[in-house]
């Protein structure tokens, strides 16, 4: 009786396809997933390299407000208003950057590439 029984469930495990093996990929998804990996992954790059350069124009613009004839000077009010944009764009590239990088690690996690 407990043969028959065993050999019963061993026929409904066989029936049941198994969820839990999972297809390889082939070459043409891994190519699209890919594609969209790096695409994803320039994003980032872009907004580290604007990161990067509006960091060093703000910080060529304080080391010239640092200096104290800068503030004789007739366009003083003018360049503390483009050094404050500077910073306001700084930080919106920043924001982009995060939001892009969230982006990049959420499909990474969700998408493994074998």
């Amino acid at each position: 009786e407990d043969m028959r029984r065993l050999e019963q469930k061993s026929k409904l495990d066989k029936s049941i396809p198994s969820k839990t093996v999972a297809q390889p990929l082939s070459y043409e998804e891994r190519k699209a997933l890919n594609r969209q990996k790096n695409k994803l992954e320039k994003a980032v790059k872009k907004w580290e390299d604007e990161i990067e350069k509006l960091e060093a124009e703000c910080k060529k613009m304080e080391e010239k407000m640092a200096q104290p004839e800068f503030y004789e000077s007739e366009s003083a009010q003018k360049e503390i208003e483009l050094f404050q944009n500077k910073k306001k764009q700084l930080a919106d590239a920043e924001t982009q950057w995060e939001e892009s990088q969230i982006t990049l690690d959420d499909w990474i996690e969700n998408n493994p590439i074998p």
